[in-house]
């Protein structure tokens, strides 16, 4: 309940991202349409082109039908329509022939979307149409989701640094702070809205990749922008020369990722090291002579087992592997079994429970079995462990010894007649 809850938080918040966007291709769609300047050009946050405005709107609405789950197909439509406004915009600019994107929403020229913006609204167009038209095509929508999220570094990093000088600095001209903002907003929602899949199911694993990933993401994304914007501004400022600005910066790269390598083989040694003592402990218990163990999948399909789980039902260790309940035991039994395997299943938790089983050979012999269900990342039943051990004389003797209680109660009563 808890894991279903913080989904559900972190689906709202991935919502309220996409609103951001909406909200500021709102504003200037208004703007555009209606002649207010103010709105399509806030104060600090810089101009918003129509195109880049209209395609702001259509995504943000998209993730918030793919976040409702109801309208997969509207949202894919949507979101097809603003790739497609990207598209042409990188196709002006290719060939030079005016497709009239840029007359979006006004009707007249509201100014060229820049070369980022155009690929950002493609990568997210294909990240929501993917996302609502296979939910399971994770790669794709991720891919495209990263692939966002590299192109709005750029446009921050632009921001930050400035867009300088020269032919390719013309063609990557950072989009205004209004447009990288509701860009942020979709990659952050993108992310945000599936937390069960790529880069957030990952993040917030416990397993080993989860923990590096929590704490090299920091590190790799900020130093490098920050080493260069420092790097930038005491050229600017001419404090040092500019071999020993690149020098400098050089090596506090290498002595950052320097550390960062050093601290993701240290933990990955250490994950190791507790893996290698957990496959022990549990081989340990896996040959033991005294309690059959055996591993079943989800269909309750024996996958593996001890000797002695082969000694307690009768048969041999190979015989065994592949074989469901059903297949070796009496109707009865493997109905009993089979209840066992269920409740576990759909339960999450372990199961235990006593029956008769009937080997081969026509004995008959009672069995306490445990089943311990193991569920995979996300909560499901990958396998069974089973684990029985054969109580027959235990639960002789115990006949035994409340027959003789009897009995003595019995005598007792009598001699007291």
């Amino acid at each position: 309940m808890g894991a279903a809850r913080r989904d559900l938080q972190l689906r709202r918040l991935g919502a309220a991202a996409a609103g951001v966007a909406v909200v500021l291709g709102l504003l200037a769609t208004i703007g555009w349409a209606f002649g207010v300047p103010r709105l399509h050009s806030l104060p600090v946050l810089g101009k918003t082109t129509g195109d880049a405005a209209v395609a702001c709107v259509l995504l943000g609405v998209a993730v918030w039908l793919n976040v409702a789950g109801r309208w997969a197909r509207p949202a894919a439509a949507l979101a097809a329509v603003a790739a497609a406004i990207g598209l042409a915009a990188l196709a002006e600019r290719a060939s030079g022939v005016s497709l009239a994107v840029d007359h979006l929403p006004a009707g007249a020229r509201t100014g060229q979307m820049v070369l980022e913006t155009a690929a950002a609204t493609v990568l997210a167009g294909t990240a929501v149409a993917a996302w609502a038209l296979r939910p399971r095509a994770v790669r794709w929508s991720q891919g495209a989701a990263l692939g966002l999220g590299a192109v709005v570094l750029l446009a921050l990093l632009g921001q930050l640094l400035g867009a300088g000088e020269g032919v390719i600095a013309a063609w990557l001209r950072p989009p205004s702070l209004q447009t990288t903002i509701g860009l942020l907003a979709l990659a952050a929602a993108l992310v945000l809205a599936q937390p069960r899949a790529g880069l957030l199911a990952l993040l917030r694993r416990d397993s080993a990749g989860g923990v590096l990933g929590r704490r090299l993401a920091g590190p790799v994304i900020v130093l490098p922008a920050l080493l260069a914007w420092a790097s930038l501004d005491q050229d600017r400022r001419s404090v040092l020369g500019t071999d020993a600005a690149v020098a400098l910066y050089a090596a506090t790269l290498t002595l950052v990722f320097g550390w960062l390598f050093w601290e993701a083989a240290r933990r990955l040694d250490r994950y190791d090291e507790t893996l290698r003592l957990g496959e022990s402990r549990w081989r340990a218990i896996f040959e033991s002579d005294r309690v059959g163990v055996a591993i079943r999948d989800a269909d309750a399909r024996l996958l593996d087992c001890n000797e002695r789980f082969a000694q307690i039902l009768g048969r041999g260790r190979d015989a065994l592997i592949g074989t469901r309940p059903d297949e070796i035991l009496s109707a009865e039994q493997a109905r009993i079994a089979m209840s066992g395997y269920l409740d576990a299943g759909q339960t999450g938790r372990g199961v235990r429970h006593e029956q008769v089983v009937t080997r081969p050979d026509g004995r008959d012999l009672q069995a306490r079995v445990n089943i311990y269900p193991v569920l995979d990342r996300d909560g499901k039943l990958a396998y069974q462990v089973t684990m029985i051990e054969d109580v027959t004389d235990l639960r002789r003797m115990e006949q035994e010894l409340a027959h003789t209680r009897r009995l003595e109660s019995v005598a007792r009563l009598a001699g007291g007649v």
